[in-house]
């Protein structure tokens, strides 16, 4: 990143310029949803709110956004409403995924952000306590996933897909630590996000 700070710009300003385009050719009621997130989102950096100092605060944060964005906003959208048991049991899938793999990029920055006092859950509990908490999410995530599966909410064919994504994510999780090089975590933890929508396209090529 420091090393290619014009590159980095240049993605930033190609970012900005597509969000701003996109907004209008958007439904306002799609706006109306990504509002408060923009919000959240500013929030995160916002010198007198600091919410990114706050560890606990900040997992929830960065789990919250990506679980409204990917998740809700679609149910929303389509239904109307989040209130049957089928779509809670997917989202608190979905939001135990999405902080499973928030934790490794704490251990990532352990020396980073012990340098810049900002308070994370490997600086709280260590890095071994830290990771273990990613995988009691990830075998809660595969849980909801079960419970998906029981409840007919998907077939076998996506169970599978989805199961062998949380068991790749998981054997990412346990390889991780601080000595570990950024394409581990940009390619390895990031993509593991990837890795489950390749897989679920794969799926329902198949089927």
């Amino acid at each position: 990143i420091f090393n290619n700070q014009k590159l980095v710009k240049a993605f930033i300003f190609i970012g900005f310029s597509g969000t701003v385009i996109a907004i209008f050719f958007s439904d306002k009621i799609l706006l109306l949803y990504l509002f408060p997130l923009l919000l959240l989102s500013l929030a995160y950096f916002f010198p007198l709110v600091k919410l990114r100092k706050r560890p606990w605060i900040k997992i929830f944060t960065l789990s919250f956004v990506w679980i409204v964005a990917t998740a809700v906003i679609p149910l929303l959208i389509s239904n109307g409403r989040i209130i049957i048991y089928n779509e809670v049991i997917h989202l608190l899938a979905r939001f135990c995924f999405i902080c499973a793999i928030c934790i490794p990029f704490d251990i990532r920055d352990f020396e980073i952000d012990v340098n810049e006092k900002v308070s994370t859950i490997p600086q709280l509990l260590g890095l071994n306590k830290a990771k273990s908490i990613a995988i009691v999410l990830m075998l809660l995530h595969i849980f909801f996933l079960v419970l998906e599966y029981a409840s007919t909410i998907f077939d076998v064919k996506i169970f599978i897909a989805l199961f062998f994504s949380a068991s790749i994510t998981t054997l990412l999780i346990l390889l991780t630590n601080e000595k570990r090089s950024e394409y581990f975590y940009v390619f390895g933890i990031d993509g593991t996000m990837i890795l489950q929508g390749v897989l679920l396209l794969l799926v329902k090529h198949i089927s």
